[in-house]
């Protein structure tokens, strides 16, 4: 049975592909897409006329859009560690983007791992600092 604040962390998310297991219902492809600087009116689905947005538009009519998400935090790293973890930054700890996440927190792919489903996560992460003192990204 999945912890409680690994239930919660199955509302929120990254790229998440099923795997079906022999004998059971194919799963629904999860896939959640984290933009930075990027606006709510930004898209065609949410009727930006100025330039076109047809591939976003197209998963949006085929799927699930979230229209009331909120960041949690202004900053790239603490705000990817909310929607990871599914936790403020006051619990996961990352406070800036030279943390990284604790081992100890659970990601949204850690939870739904016993469900079948094979994670991945594209794009930038801002995993705290490289040892010569630069960021990585």
């Amino acid at each position: 049975m999945l912890k409680r604040r690994q239930g919660a962390l199955l509302l929120t998310v990254v790229l998440f592909v099923p795997i079906a297991a022999h004998g059971q219902a194919r799963r629904p492809n999860l896939v959640v897409l984290y933009a930075d600087d990027m606006g709510w009116s930004d898209v065609g689905f949410n009727g930006r006329k100025e330039w076109s947005t047809p591939n976003l538009d197209r998963l949006a009519a085929q799927g699930t859009v979230f229209d009331r998400w909120y960041t949690g935090s202004p900053l790239c790293a603490p705000s990817r560690a909310c929607l990871l973890t599914g936790r403020y930054t006051l619990h996961h700890g990352v406070r800036n983007n030279s943390v990284d996440l604790p081992q100890s927190e659970t990601t949204i792919a850690e939870a739904v791992k016993p469900l079948g489903y094979a994670t991945a996560l594209i794009g930038k992460w801002h995993r705290g600092r490289l040892a010569d003192g630069g960021f990585t990204h």
